[in-house]
């Protein structure tokens, strides 16, 4: 959020032109013309500076949020990662869903952290399946003939 330090100046801008403010108000008939529009032109400016300062607090606000969000998304994806890889089982060379049997990428799966389906290509290789990742492009033999 805005640190304490962007605040304190608003505040204190804020209480400057309101303080000019009443000075104005309670002078009025005593003050000379000049007097008056130095004091207008102190409240324009001190006015002028707390915008400022809250257009400038606005603006890291949306930037925290925005950190937030994408933090948020990202701890939302590694728990959907954790999630998909607490079902998966390593086979060497591979991890297999024991609930549906499909074949992941182990290469994938522990560098990049992410859960790519192999695919069965049409060849074999010393009479075993050769499997391939259509992310990361290897890939592996196993004796599964699915």
């Amino acid at each position: 959020m805005a640190d304490i330090a962007a605040v304190s100046g608003v505040l204190s801008s804020i209480k400057i032109a309101t303080d000019i403010a009443k000075l104005i108000r309670e002078s009025y008939s005593s003050l000379e013309e000049a007097d008056q529009k130095f004091k207008l032109a102190e409240l324009v400016d001190s006015l002028a500076d707390a915008k400022l300062q809250v257009a400038e607090i606005k603006e890291e606000i949306i930037e925290k949020g925005s950190i937030i969000r994408q933090l948020k998304q990202e701890l939302e994806d590694a728990n959907d990662f954790e999630e998909k890889l607490s079902n998966l089982v390593f086979e060497s060379p591979f991890y297999v869903n024991n609930d549906t049997e499909e074949l992941f990428c182990s290469r994938c799966i522990e560098g990049d952290k992410k859960a790519i389906h192999l695919t069965k290509t049409g060849s074999l290789e010393m009479r075993k399946r050769v499997w391939a990742c259509p992310e990361c492009k290897n890939t592996f033999s196993d004796i599964r003939v699915k």
